[in-house]
């Protein structure tokens, strides 16, 4: 049987989440308020550097 495995966040998995949204709305959804549209690495890279 596999198991899940839960691993930090990378920069590349939150920009990923950015090229899943469409817009402002969808970006809130996925992340709540933590970014704004469009998700750029400069945010990801920031919020990583916030959360260690």
């Amino acid at each position: 049987m596999s198991r899940l495995r839960f691993r930090a966040a990378t920069a590349s998995d939150l920009l990923q989440v950015g090229e899943w949204t469409d817009g402002p709305a969808d970006l809130l959804q996925w992340a709540g308020t933590a970014f704004s549209y469009p998700l750029d690495e400069r945010q990801a890279r920031d919020h990583l550097a916030e959360t260690e």
